[in-house]
């Protein structure tokens, strides 16, 4: 029939009732592969993305589209949401093949097709070690797994969460009770968070609690706000015995606290009334009053600190030479900071022995002595205590002796691993004994150390 405009004429065919045109032709258009292809006959389709034109008909073009290399090259420039979503249908294709187990009609070629290239992809897929190589589906899940895991840690950085949370069991749980839920979850809201869930959780928790009150371990039970408070030993002493009461007398063991005079009075106002209750000072506080008596009361170690704090100081207030000496120390700093300031200084004082070679090799060599401060009288005083082989460093030997013992024992205190009580007692007794063995048994070398141990250690004064 010719139109009214005269153009060329148009024909129309429709299927005679004696044919049946094939499922993925592309006069039929059923196949979503056709949204994105153009078929150049001969089981050619030209892809609307890249131009390239695949052979093997509609299903290894839908591969194309995938990026899945199954006989077939694949396209750069198909979008990710169109590259996805003949992921999904190829996926869900060859599971329904599965399930129908090849129970193809012969006059469907495409399908027949595909059903002997999977076949066939299938034999070449076998290595000659028995190993079979990943499948489409598991081309897939990969690239889905990684926008999933992107995502989940675009949260993390973006909510600034630690990442050893990953390392939580609960968010493991997590992960998985949600890919048990499958599509279509809900996540809770923030009034939830933070309201239903939370109380949830804390009558959870609460339960958790009953099976401990036996007891079968340690629990943390609540935490008071002082920052409003003036902490005269009348307050410490009333809120110490506030709590006795809530929990009972007769389950409190042992109440602990720091050495601060306020609190050693408010111990004994308590045991004054709770006959049965026994206060003891916190042992690392203990310990960390020793290191500070060393420093406040030993003229060598009185000196030695300074000089080291000089050192430092000195170094770390100036960039460039932070740069210069990591060039000797291998990246490794002069500080070493500890819970205190005292365990810090000498920590610090350690640090610095490890680094004597490097710290002499600094300031010997042409660097330090081509700059400003190699001739200011600072600078010269610096270099002075670092080359003091025979007094300086000899003196830092002196003071780690004294030191590094009763450390040893803060850090068990300090443990989180394993309760300290058991063992801090020999454990003093042996910080001495090595003590006393760092400085071959004379008396006059320890004796002053001893002291100030015996002082902090049995008499608690302030």
């Amino acid at each position: 029939m010719e139109s009214s405009s005269g153009s060329a004429p148009t024909t129309s065919y429709a299927p005679s009732s004696t044919s049946k045109m094939r499922k993925n032709d592309s006069g039929a258009r059923t196949d979503p592969g056709w949204l994105h292809g153009l078929d150049m006959h001969d089981r050619k389709v030209k892809c609307k993305f890249c131009n390239s034109v695949c052979s093997g008909g509609i299903f290894r073009f839908k591969h194309h589209l995938a990026r899945t290399r199954n006989n077939v090259a694949h396209c750069d420039k198909v979008p990710e949401n169109v590259m996805l979503e003949f992921c999904r249908l190829l996926e869900e294709n060859d599971m329904v093949t599965k399930k129908k187990r090849g129970a193809f009609s012969a006059s469907e070629d495409d399908e027949v097709y595909e059903r002997q290239a999977r076949g066939n992809n299938l034999e070449k897929n076998v290595t000659k070690k028995g190993k079979v190589q990943s499948t489409m589906n598991s081309i897939f899940k990969k690239e889905e797994r990684e926008r999933v895991c992107q995502q989940i840690a675009r949260f993390f950085y973006t909510s600034v969460i630690p990442f050893n949370c990953v390392k939580n069991p609960e968010f493991q749980k997590m992960i998985e009770m949600v890919g048990e839920f499958g599509r279509g979850l809900n996540p809770p809201s923030y009034h939830e968070i933070r309201v239903t869930m939370l109380k949830k959780e804390v009558d959870y928790t609460k339960s958790l609690m009953e099976d401990y009150k036996n007891p079968r371990g340690t629990i943390f039970l609540a935490s008071i706000d002082t920052s409003n408070i003036i902490k005269t030993k009348e307050k410490v002493f009333s809120m110490l015995d506030d709590f006795v009461e809530k929990i009972g007398e007769e389950n409190v063991v042992q109440v602990v606290t720091d050495n601060a005079s306020n609190y050693k009075a408010a111990g004994e106002m308590l045991m004054q009334k709770r006959k049965k209750l026994f206060w003891t000072p916190c042992a690392a506080h203990c310990i960390d009053l020793m290191l500070e008596d060393f420093e406040k009361n030993i003229e060598e170690h009185k000196v030695t600190i300074t000089k080291g704090r000089k050192i430092t100081s000195f170094i770390y207030n100036r960039s460039r030479l932070i740069c210069l000496l990591k060039e000797f120390t291998k990246g490794k700093e002069l500080l070493r900071p500890g819970a205190t300031r005292f365990t810090t200084s000498y920590l610090t004082l350690g640090r610095l022995f490890e680094l004597k070679s490097a710290l002499i090799s600094f300031f010997v060599f042409g660097k330090w002595l081509s700059t400003n401060y190699a001739r200011n009288d600072t600078g010269k005083d610096v270099e002075d205590i670092a080359m003091d082989t025979a007094g300086f460093w000899s003196s830092v030997i002196t003071c780690l002796r004294a030191a590094k013992p009763l450390m040893k024992v803060l850090r068990l205190v300090d443990s989180v691993s394993k309760p300290a009580m058991v063992f801090i007692y020999q454990a003093m007794v042996n910080a001495k004994k090595e003590i006393k063995a760092n400085f071959k048994d004379n008396q006059t070398r320890y004796g002053p150390i001893y002291d100030i141990i015996d002082d902090r250690w049995y008499n608690q004064n302030e």
